[in-house]
């Protein structure tokens, strides 16, 4: 769910003269995942440089702003703490890594969500 937050960050700022728009593809990020965005990312330019100026209003003061950076840092590193992930890191990082070797490996779903 997500998801669709870091990507806005990323993709918002270079979307004026995209192909799509890009709005509708990460809203659907946040409710199916990454692969939503597929069809957008296809067929994404590359965006070298963006002028204040190009940006919109809530990219310019919402997604482009340190405070909600930082409060979405903070709440994607939280879900490595409430979930357990960042303590078996910490403390069995070779038998987590297994783990993660074992889960790619024994579904498709698991290998497609991690490429």
């Amino acid at each position: 769910g997500l998801i669709g937050l870091p990507l806005a960050c990323l993709i918002m700022p270079g979307a004026k003269g995209q192909k799509f728009n890009p709005s509708p593809f990460l809203f659907a990020s946040a409710f199916a995942g990454y692969g939503s965005m597929g069809i957008f990312m296809s067929t994404r330019k590359p965006v070298v440089s963006v002028k204040e100026e190009d940006l919109g209003w809530f990219t310019k003061n919402v997604l482009e702003n340190k405070i909600f950076n930082w409060a979405l840092f903070a709440v994607l590193a939280n879900a490595y703490v409430i979930t357990g992930a960042g303590e078996q890191l910490l403390t069995n990082a070779g038998g987590t890594f297994v783990e993660f070797k074992n889960m790619i490996g024994g579904s498709a779903l698991g290998s497609a969500t991690t490429v």
